[in-house]
């Protein structure tokens, strides 16, 4: 990047074991220095610190019986984050920023979980990511390939608390309705830049390759603008 060229906020959303994390590692390689944010515990835990006593989320059941009023906080607490994320963006005004899920990922976690439509709020942050020169990369496969992951990489691990494992990491029938709502998700981002990497059939070294095609063209975007 020169010094005439404006910084990336680069945005990397998508399911579990879709390969996010070592994305999010070889864009640090592309892009040394830059600010990493990454997000995770879109409602699990904060619904676990809110209910007395604490829930155990592993079932559609525990989900159902959430109370009302803990849907609303935890829903507003996630797009209270996102919020504080855009901040941080305005205060590292000369930072790469790499951002591992943000409002896409808020959207699908809010329909998923809660049958909340989020599109109104990820409509609203698609026009504030725009403006804050932000470029969206989604990385999705087929759900097949997903569920495989599940059972073949290490288990994600409940939490020195001992919650469980959330239900919507292991149920396959979650698992292909989360692909369903990252893509429809990504179709409604219409003024953020974006790119889509399906990496059902890819290598991990065709994936970085895809990954700088996807940089290259967000510094060409920033060069013109």
């Amino acid at each position: 990047m020169t010094p005439a060229q404006a910084p990336l906020r680069i945005v990397i959303e998508g399911p579990n074991y879709v390969g996010k994390s070592s994305v999010v590692n070889q864009l640090h390689l592309l892009l040394p220095g830059a600010t990493v944010i990454q997000l995770h515990d879109f409602c699990h835990q904060h619904i676990i610190r809110r209910s007395h006593p604490p829930m155990r989320l592993v079932s559609r059941d525990d989900y159902r019986a959430v109370q009302v009023d803990v849907v609303k906080e935890s829903c507003d607490y996630l797009h209270s984050r996102t919020q504080q994320v855009l901040q941080m963006i305005d205060a590292l005004t000369s930072d790469n920023i790499i951002i591992e899920r943000l409002c896409v990922t808020e959207c699908v976690y809010s329909t998923l979980l809660f049958g909340i439509n989020g599109s109104e709020q990820l409509e609203s942050t698609d026009a504030e990511l725009a403006k804050r020169n932000g470029f969206l990369i989604l990385l999705n496969a087929d759900p097949r390939v997903l569920i495989s992951r599940t059972m073949t990489c290490a288990p994600k691990t409940p939490g020195i608390q001992g919650y469980g494992i959330p239900y919507h990491l292991t149920d396959h029938e979650w698992i292909g309705e989360k692909c369903r709502l990252y893509n429809e998700a990504f179709r409604q981002m219409v003024m953020t830049p974006k790119v889509h990497i399906d990496t059902t059939h890819l290598s991990h070294e065709q994936v970085n390759v895809e990954i700088r095609h996807a940089i290259e063209k967000a510094m060409s975007r920033h060069e013109r603008t």
